[in-house]
């Protein structure tokens, strides 16, 4: 006879926290967080399906991209990123031109994102 019941969930719960894999995505953003430095970058581009959208154009059940500038050590640096459910529902920190936060590696400065 197998045990049922809160116990037997919990077990398995913890054993598959212990042995799931984490995103290495969010990984990164976590390394960045606590070890990164922050500067302050531009906003150059929004896009949703491959073309170039303004805030009022945006759909927020669709992927959106941002695409993002800044310089730090004299070399300018440009990357994207999709928007996350939270930075969607604040479209307007986003708008072409706006100033935002980078938080970046100081050691590999291209890697970066927009918080």
């Amino acid at each position: 006879m197998y045990a049922t019941g809160s116990k037997t969930t919990g077990f398995f719960a913890k054993l598959h926290s212990l042995f799931k894999r984490s995103d290495p995505e969010d990984q990164r953003r976590q390394w960045l967080t606590a070890r990164g430095r922050i500067i302050e970058g531009l906003i150059i581009d929004v896009t949703q399906q491959g073309r170039s959208v303004s805030e009022k154009e945006v759909d927020p059940n669709k992927p959106c991209i941002i695409f993002y500038r800044y310089s730090t050590a004299s070399v300018t640096y440009e990357s994207s990123q999709a928007l996350s459910t939270s930075q969607l529902t604040r479209l307007k920190d986003y708008r072409l031109g706006s100033t935002v936060s980078v938080r970046y590696d100081p050691r590999r400065p291209g890697n970066s994102f927009v918080e």
